[in-house]
């Protein structure tokens, strides 16, 4: 091995190069390994031959630690056995931020120096979070990096993750008075912001039903099939039930299907404007109709400020993080600039008094909590626990239900129909006083809060009476200007 020392025109580095002949393609190729020390480079050089000979041979070599760490998240993403595409796409997001600092394979021997900056990660962002969504990813593309032969062994393999200190947050269910509550306050927003197509059929199949929101909204008009909606298997763990539906659960589909006029092959649930069910957005929906239906339940009658503001504008508010604001022209005169003064000072009161409420109301509770009120209301209801984890696509795992168990006498539809009396106030919930509602305040049992007409030619089926309800709350004996215009364009600006 004959070496020369070569100085880089671009570093200024010194280092030593050489020949050798490729033992895979039989070519002679140069190499230059960049010390300025001789006896160091001819290590480097040793134990880069041996890499290729271990390359030929089939052999892992040591050639991964001087990977860059994009490189080999990116093979790691493009090659790995990933189950599913929101799986690989959730590994990428995370191992792309790269909160560890890594830089190349080498960091992955350093399990003391990770370990460190593991601990200091969890002071900010809690142990749950550094184990499940730093060190696991981590430790998965370590060993398949170990085990396509990129790295010579799995350096991670035994890195410790941290212990998860933080009680896991276990979301709670909805009563019945919440629910209605909520689906009123849905359609009240669908006339404010004249939707053509009311979310709260998406919120209340996916009660019914008890499935999961993703393979709901995956499901296509001809997957309804009379008393069920056709499922998928599932992917990997995560099974779909036999998704049963009432018979008046079934009429209001397929009403709601005529509605669109869609075809076979057109998604069975959508978006308020006909656009595919997005789960993340219908998430987001579903929060505001949550926040206006307990801005309903807790509206303090007694307060003053309720003369110049209504619940839509204080629920808003609260979602938005922001107080409305005017539309036109800067206002002039005087009285118009103390109503108007009255109304954002109104609203800024009310929400200081129910922003604690709300929050308490909706902690641990967003739209995936249906699931698990369908559970709960089912099993309160006396359901055949089997019956429950066939309509949702719960899998039991020890071995009578594995085994033993004839899925053929086993009812799905006991449990839809079940949640689905609950819901109607046809059934009353056992243990009901355990999950209660959030009380009303004072007089606010008085409050309209259902929209009295609907315009059934239209196809959107705006609630006209809704908008004549706000300018009347708000006008009154106030003296306020009718603000149903700007209130109605804030509603669309922020909601939108």
């Amino acid at each position: 091995m004959k070496l020369h020392a070569v100085i880089s025109k671009k570093t200024n580095r010194k280092g030593y190069r050489g020949r050798y002949t490729d033992p895979i393609s039989g070519e002679r190729k140069q190499h230059t390994e960049w010390f300025s020390d001789r006896r160091m480079a001819e290590d480097a050089w040793k134990i880069f031959l041996d890499n290729l000979n271990a390359r030929a041979t089939g052999l892992p070599d040591n050639s991964g630690w001087k990977l860059p760490y994009s490189v080999i998240v990116e093979r790691f993403i493009a090659e790995a056995p990933i189950t599913t595409d929101r799986r690989r796409n959730q590994l990428e997001s995370k191992l792309q931020h790269n909160l560890l600092g890594m830089v190349a394979g080498a960091d992955f021997t350093n399990k003391g120096t990770l370990a460190a900056k593991a601990r200091k990660l969890a002071q900010e962002h809690g142990t749950a979070y550094v184990a499940r969504w730093i060190q696991a990813p981590l430790k998965q593309v370590s060993a398949w990096a170990a085990s396509i032969g990129l790295f010579p062994y799995d350096p991670l393999h035994s890195w410790k993750r941290l212990p998860i200190t933080e009680a896991p947050a276990r979301r709670q269910a909805f009563s019945p008075d919440e629910i209605r509550a909520i689906l009123a306050a849905a359609d009240d927003m669908d006339a404010l912001l004249d939707r053509p197509y009311p979310p709260a059929i998406v919120f209340k199949t996916m009660l019914v039903t008890g499935n999961r929101p993703g393979a709901l909204f995956a499901a296509k008009v001809k997957d309804l099939r009379g008393d069920r909606i056709q499922l998928p298997a599932g992917h990997g763990n995560k099974h779909n039930g036999r998704c049963m539906i009432p018979a008046r659960l079934a009429a209001e589909l397929a009403r709601y299907v005529a509605l669109r006029q869609a075809g076979p092959a057109d998604p069975l649930l959508v978006g308020p404007q006909g656009e595919c069910a997005d789960r993340w957005r219908t998430r987001d929906i579903f929060r505001r109709a949550a926040i206006l239906a307990f801005v309903r339940m807790k509206w303090p009658q007694d307060n003053p400020h309720t003369a110049h503001t209504n619940p839509v504008e204080v629920a808003l508010a609260i979602y938005a993080g922001k107080l409305p604001g005017f539309d036109g022209a800067p206002a002039k005169k005087t009285d118009k600039l103390a109503a108007r003064e009255a109304r954002q000072n109104a609203v800024k009161a009310l929400v200081q008094e129910l922003q604690p409420h709300i929050d308490s109301a909706l902690e641990n509770r967003p739209m995936y909590a249906l699931r698990h009120t369908h559970i709960s209301w089912a099993r309160a209801a006396g359901v055949n626990v089997d019956s429950i984890k066939a309509q949702v696509g719960h899998r039991g795992g020890d071995i009578e239900e594995l085994h033993y168990l004839d899925a053929r006498i086993v009812d799905p539809a006991a449990s839809s129909q079940a949640v689905y009396e609950i819901l109607t106030g046809s059934r009353e919930l056992a243990g009901a006083k355990r999950l209660e509602a959030l009380p009303l305040a004072a007089g606010a049992e008085n409050m309209v809060t259902v929209v009295a007409t609907v315009d059934e030619k239209k196809p959107s089926g705006v609630r006209s009476g809704f908008l004549q309800v706000l300018t009347t709350q708000m006008v009154g004996d106030t003296g306020l200007e009718p603000v149903t215009p700007s209130l109605s364009s804030w509603c669309s600006s922020q909601l939108s």
